[in-house]
């Protein structure tokens, strides 16, 4: 199944959902993240998906989801975005981190980033496991203006526009109580998954969205502006085709 996922990423085609287990699931992810790595991607970082826990019982979820980030998905401060390939892209408003130190739990740099996300399920219909299997659908993240000096990151309120338009609010602590707590979450997801590389200093996680994925499509242009808690520097992105 690796070959079938790394080929419809490369091609933009879809799968039929397998009814994974979830500990099937991050295992697959592991042969991917291998498979990636022997093809010259460089693992910098994770991102964690669904820490809105409000959704959890719907999905059947304990817990948020992880999944590795790389060099080639994660750029800064980059103001556009192909979406040639994408499969179905959604566009996400999340804080980033930068560790510095796990234990104790501390970071170099915060920013806002846009999740890039996307699906190889039709019509965004998949299982939790399906999406941990599907590079937790991960497609890139752009991180805005780092802040070295940012606390009380639980407080930071935001908006999310299309086009000059407001299209979604959110704050900080609807990602599982503020986004240092949901670094803490992945530690203790990890130490269940013995065989996972462990959480370690230098590394970028990407908290989980703050705004939930909104649809996207070439031409638009998406802001996001700090309105009130710690100031996060606001970042613009537009869509090419």
């Amino acid at each position: 199944m690796v070959k079938e996922l790394l080929e419809a990423r490369s091609t933009s085609r879809f799968l039929t959902p397998r009814g994974l287990g979830l500990g099937e699931a991050y295992e697959l992810g592991a042969q991917l993240r291998r498979a990636l790595v022997g093809q010259g991607h460089r693992m910098v970082g994770r991102k964690l998906g669904f820490t809105n826990q409000s959704i959890w019982p719907e999905l059947g979820l304990t817990e948020p989801i992880w999944a590795p980030i790389y060099d080639t998905t994660v750029s800064f401060q980059n103001e556009r975005h192909s979406l040639d390939g994408a499969v179905g892209p959604r566009i996400e408003l999340e804080v980033v981190l930068k560790l510095s130190s796990v234990n104790p739990l501390s970071f170099e740099w915060a920013a806002l980033g846009y999740e890039i996300v996307q699906c190889h399920y039709p019509d965004w219909e998949f299982s939790c496991a399906d999406a941990v299997a599907d590079f937790g659908l991960h497609r890139a993240l752009h991180i805005g203006e780092p802040l070295k000096d940012s606390a009380q990151l639980e407080r930071l309120q935001v908006s999310l526009s299309r086009n000059g338009e407001v299209v979604a609010r959110g704050e900080g602590k609807s990602v599982l109580g503020g986004p240092l707590r949901a670094i803490d979450r992945l530690v203790r997801i990890l130490d269940k998954q013995p065989d996972e590389p462990r959480l370690g200093a230098g590394e970028i996680v990407t908290t989980g969205s703050m705004t939930g994925a909104i649809p996207v499509a070439a031409g638009e242009l998406w802001t996001s502006e700090v309105t009130s808690g710690p100031s996060l520097a606001g970042l613009s992105l537009t869509f090419t085709d």
